[in-house]
């Protein structure tokens, strides 16, 4: 059933991808869709990989019964070694006492007995005498006969202990035979489970090498592009490390573009560093050569360098730009909260509550909290002439804020989050800036 599950799965994505031209820009419903599967996918893989746990949790204990099984077979069978060596030493020692006891018993049959008692009547000093040698001899012979006796009992109970021995091994190289049987099937299943496990990871790295992939990258190719150029300001180079760390952190599946945004991030950072060392480096040049020309000012007046060290202003182009730049940092800022209908923030949004939030914060202006009142915001502009901060209108019931290459940051339905998405359709857009 879960290899049928795994199977499915990959055909579907097959379908998603195919379906979908490999440098399409992707529409806002093919975004989630591949979302959907990827997640489904990963969903997929943790149940099996819990399945493998589970597996690993009963094989455990069975590998260390079989282990212990061989251990106590192994001090079993050494015990019947030592038993066996009791055994020969006994059959020994018996072999040599019944020797003596043949010699003694052959001996008083050749003299019938006479012999040895009339020896022990002349070697007498009394009677009494008599008594105690003839009490002796019998005693000999019955000591001849206990300690054989006694040999025969060690033996018996020797052979007792051996059998007793054997019938433990016997018993537990069955239950070996059982527990390893019941390890094997167990094995089997584990391995069962990991080759789904391997063939679903296998089928989400192709999924996010032909499909989810591209669609991410996209997500994050402004903020790429602002790194890689040597001419973006300082306070562009942050803003876009702030939102790859944003994105990050709260909207990018794909292992592949995660990684891009990673090596992405610490460039922008080694920028940033170059960037506010040689500000501090100008600042103490300037402020040198401003010092020197203090001193040799004297009694002219130098009115050109006086207007030289002004702030050039170059219009409301560069103040529209770092208000933009304000605008979409504070948006980032919320990706991964989730969509409530009617919420204005900070936790959570609906689409115009976000939208109204993030331009009160930053600008402290008030542009409508309806998606209505805000489409008679600002003024109108087309989708050729959007710019970063835009407020986009993919129909009259929603919008969100234009962050470049065709894509908004919006809060975009019930069950879904902050995030950013292809423009899948336009109906208008507003210039608030």
């Amino acid at each position: 059933m879960r290899k049928k599950i795994v199977a499915a799965l990959i055909a579907g994505i097959l379908v998603v991808t195919s379906a979908v031209p490999a440098y399409a820009t992707p529409s806002n419903q093919e975004v989630n869709k591949a979302r959907d599967q990827y997640a489904e996918l990963g969903k997929k893989i943790a149940e099996t990989q819990n399945k493998v746990d589970e597996l690993n949790v009963k094989i455990e204990p069975l590998a260390q019964k079989v282990e212990n099984n061989k251990t106590e077979i192994s001090n079993t069978k050494k015990e019947m070694d030592n038993t066996q060596k009791e055994i020969e030493q006994t059959k020994e020692k018996m072999s040599k006492q019944e020797e003596v006891l043949g010699g003694r018993l052959r001996e008083l049959y050749k003299t019938g007995g006479q012999t040895s008692y009339l020896s022990l009547i002349f070697s007498a000093d009394s009677l009494s005498d008599f008594i105690g040698k003839l009490d002796s001899a019998n005693r000999l012979v019955d000591l001849d006969k206990g300690v054989v006796d006694e040999l025969i009992n060690n033996q018996n109970s020797l052979n007792e202990k051996m059998t007793s021995l054997q019938d433990k091994t016997k018993k537990l190289e069955e239950l070996n035979a059982e527990t390893q049987q019941e390890l094997s099937k167990f094995e089997e299943l584990k391995k069962e489970q990991e080759k789904y496990v391997e063939d679903a990871k296998k089928a989400q790295k192709e999924f996010d090498e032909k499909y989810l992939s591209q669609v991410e990258k996209e997500i994050i190719s402004g903020q790429i592009a602002t790194i890689n150029n040597s001419n973006s300001s300082l306070d562009s180079l942050k803003s876009a490390v702030s939102q790859l760390v944003n994105l990050k952190n709260n909207q990018l599946k794909s292992p592949t573009v995660i990684s891009e945004a990673e090596a992405a991030i610490s460039k922008g950072k080694d920028a940033i560093s170059r960037k506010e060392a040689e500000a501090r480096a100008a600042a103490a040049n300037n402020h040198a050569n401003r010092g020197g020309s203090v001193t040799n000012s004297g009694s002219s007046n130098n009115g050109g360098s006086s207007s030289n060290n002004k702030p050039s202003n170059n219009g409301g182009g560069q103040v529209s730009s770092a208000s933009a730049q304000a605008i979409l940092n504070e948006a980032y800022n919320h990706l991964g909260k989730p969509y409530v209908w009617g919420a204005t923030g900070p936790n959570s949004f609906d689409c115009s509550g976000f939208t109204s939030y993030v331009y009160s914060k930053v600008t402290g202006r008030y542009i409508g909290r309806t998606t209505y009142d805000q489409i008679g915001a600002g003024r109108a502009v087309s989708r050729s002439e959007l710019q970063p901060g835009d407020l986009v209108f993919p129909h009259a019931g929603h919008v969100g804020i234009y962050v470049g290459n065709g894509q908004i940051i919006h809060a975009p339905r019930t069950g879904d989050v902050v995030k950013v998405s292809p423009i899948w359709s336009f109906y208008a857009a507003r210039r608030i800036l």
